[in-house]
């Protein structure tokens, strides 16, 4: 982290600086601080699908599933071969199936 926030201290303009600081912090489970890297990183460099992946995982992480969703699929407008946040998206739509399978079947019960 140190040697992050030194190459952001020698030159705050390149968002993969940020980018990468963000990934840490989310591995850290430091989510708003990591959001915050995210955000800047986006500031500097528009529709950067990097950001917008690492901006759904800690979506994800906040338990903000709709921003999550929302932030994969930005991510592979901008880069449609953009594999990891392909998978995340995958990820996100198997873990909610798995939530909601149960559920369904549970309303259909009660009905």
């Amino acid at each position: 982290m140190l040697q992050l926030d030194k190459a952001i201290a020698y030159d705050p303009a390149v968002p993969e600086i940020h980018n990468n600081r963000a990934a840490l912090l989310l591995a850290m489970d430091q989510l708003q601080e990591a959001k915050k890297s995210c955000l800047t990183a986006l500031s500097l460099r528009n529709n950067y699908p990097e950001a917008l992946n690492n901006l759904g995982l800690i979506s994800k992480s906040l338990v903000d599933l709709e921003a999550a969703e929302n932030y994969f699929r930005q991510a592979i407008v901008v880069k449609p071969d953009y594999a990891e946040a392909i998978g995340n998206l995958g990820q996100y739509f198997a873990n909610k199936s798995v939530i909601e399978m149960p559920l369904n079947s549970f309303s259909r019960r009660l009905i």
